[in-house]
């Protein structure tokens, strides 16, 4: 008989720790999917963003290529005044 009271002890004492490890699993469950969403929503805003920006680096691309020729001849003449020597005078 005494053996039957410390099964009975030792069933309810696991039915309890049992109880409260699911407890704390659901709860730690119930925050990884929180934070589970928060990342969701961040990488959304990030693939929205991430277009915006190609789209601004296309818009960027096609403007310098309208104007490549002035571009060209700024930097050929900037280059041409160094390799000449056209310096700035130093004040003494």
């Amino acid at each position: 008989m005494e053996t039957l009271i410390h099964a009975d002890a030792f069933f309810f004492i696991s039915t309890i720790g049992f109880i409260l490890v699911l407890f704390l699993v659901l709860v730690i469950l119930l925050y990884v999917l929180q934070i589970a969403r928060d990342i969701k929503s961040v990488f959304k805003k990030f693939k929205d963003e991430g277009g915006a920006l190609l789209d601004d680096a296309k818009i960027f691309r096609d403007s310098i290529m309208k104007r490549k020729d002035w571009i060209l001849a700024f930097l050929s003449s900037v280059l041409a005044s160094r390799q000449f020597g056209i310096k700035k005078k130093k004040k003494d």
